[in-house]
């Protein structure tokens, strides 16, 4: 079985380190918010859709999955 090994320097790696670890959180974040979209797009519910409320949706959803932008 093939196997991959990723080495950080930690403190110093530890943006990049996170990152990795936190891969499949921002993969179930992003099909989840799209599956959510696409479903308000399907019902007609498309009148609330300006960037300013998909930005505060966006940021509303990160915070609930605990990840974050920047640091």
């Amino acid at each position: 079985m093939p196997k991959a090994i990723l080495t950080f320097r930690l403190p110093q790696e530890d943006d990049e380190h996170q990152v990795a670890v936190d891969g499949w959180r921002w993969r179930e974040f992003v099909r989840d918010l799209d599956n959510d979209l696409r479903a308000r797009q399907k019902s007609g519910d498309e009148t609330n859709m300006s960037a300013g409320y998909l930005r505060n949706l966006l940021w509303e959803r990160l915070g609930e999955a605990r990840l974050t932008l920047w640091e």
